[in-house]
C-alpha cells in the first residue's frame, strides 16, 4: 500500500556552482578543490562530522597512501599531524582535519542534511532536496557531484544501478567496528595487525584468544589495530545476507552486532593477565 502525499512548496536555501553531495574523502576533496578554483560551494554530509567510513566508520588507514598526491596525502599527513598534536585518536583528528581543509577552501559545509530528492532539467540535474532540522529544503547548483558512496542522488535522478555481485544481490558482509583500550604494544604485539610471531598470523591467534572465552565470533579473521598509546580498534564481527538497502535489514544487524562486540570484549577480558584491562 502506498500513500500520495500533497503537494508542498520547498524553500530555496541557496544557489552555488557547485554542490558535493557527501562528506567522504573523496567527497571533502572534491569540495575543496572547487572551491579552491574559486567555484560557490556547498558540501552536504548527512553524519554529524566530515569524513565517512575513516571517521564514522573508524577505517583510518589509507592503503597506499605514500604514491598518492594531492589532497589525499594532505589529508592523511596532516591527521597523522594533528593526532600527535592533540592527542587524539586518528578519527578524531581526520575530522578537525577535514573541517579546517573546508574552512580554509572557502566551503559551505551542511552537516546533519541527508539528499532526498533532486531537481532536474530535462536530463540535467540542477539541484539537490535535502532533509534536516532545518526541514525540507532545495538548493540550485549548476554542477551537482555524487559522493555519496551508495550513489544516492544518482539513482533519486533515474540512473541505473546495480547492487551485489550476483543474481542474488550478495553484498560485502556488514562490519560494526569499536574503539578498545589494552595493555602497552609492547605487550600484546603479536595479536596486533601489521606483524607475525613466525607461526601464527595476528587474526589467527586473536581467533584462538576469544575462543578461549567461549565466544565462535562470526568473522573468523578478527583484527586488531593499534591507533595511539593503549588506544586500538577491533572489527571481529560479520552480518551477512543483508540487504544493503533494506533499513529494517541495516537495523537488526547493527543491534546483533553491537550485543556480539561486547560478548566478543567480554571472552578477551576474561584471558586475564595481559588482557585484564581491555576494555570497549
Amino acid at each position: 500500500m502506498c500513500i500520495t502525499e500533497k503537494e508542498r512548496k520547498t524553500p530555496v536555501a541557496g544557489e552555488y556552482d557547485v554542490i558535493v553531495c557527501g562528506g567522504g574523502p573523496a567527497g571533502c576533496g572534491a569540495a575543496a578543490a572547487a572551491a579552491q578554483r574559486g567555484a560557490k560551494t556547498l558540501l552536504l554530509e548527512r553524519n554529524g562530522c566530515l569524513g565517512g567510513i575513516p571517521t564514522s566508520g573508524m577505517v583510518v588507514d589509507f592503503i597506499d597512501y605514500e604514491n598518492k598526491n594531492g589532497l589525499v596525502r594532505q589529508m592523511v599527513e596532516k591527521t597523522y599531524e594533528y593526532s600527535e598534536k592533540y592527542h587524539a585518536v586518528r578519527q578524531e583528528a581526520m575530522k578537525l582535519v577535514l573541517e579546517n581543509m573546508l574552512s580554509e577552501a572557502n566551503a559551505d559545509v551542511r552537516l546533519g542534511t541527508s539528499v532526498c530528492g533532486v531537481i532536474k532539467n530535462g536530463d540535467t540535474v540542477t539541484g539537490i532536496i535535502t532533509e534536516s532540522k532545518s526541514g525540507r529544503e532545495a538548493f540550485y547548483a549548476k554542477t551537482v557531484i555524487d559522493a555519496t558512496g551508495d550513489g544516492d542522488a544518482a539513482a533519486l535522478a533515474g540512473c541505473g544501478f546495480s547492487v551485489g555481485r550476483d543474481e542474488n544481490n550478495e553484498c560485502q558482509p556488514l562490519s560494526l567496528l569499536c574503539i578498545v583500550s589494552a595493555a602497552e604494544r609492547e605487550k600484546i604485539e603479536e595479536y596486533i595487525c601489521g606483524g607475525r610471531d613466525g607461526h601464527f598470523t595476528p587474526k589467527e591467534k586473536m581467533l584462538e584468544l576469544i575462543r578461549r572465552g567461549g565466544v565462535e565470533p562470526s568473522y573468523s579473521q578478527p583484527s586488531l589495530f593499534h591507533l595511539r598509546d593503549n588506544i586500538y580498534y577491533l572489527m571481529a564481527n560479520h552480518q551477512y545476507g543483508v540487504c544493503a538497502y533494506n533499513e529494517n535489514q541495516l537495523s537488526a544487524a547493527a543491534l546483533s552486532a553491537r550485543k556480539e562486540i561486547f560478548e566478543i570484549c567480554r571472552a578477551i577480558s576474561s584471558d586475564g593477565g595481559i588482557w585484564s584491562n581491555f576494555n570497549l
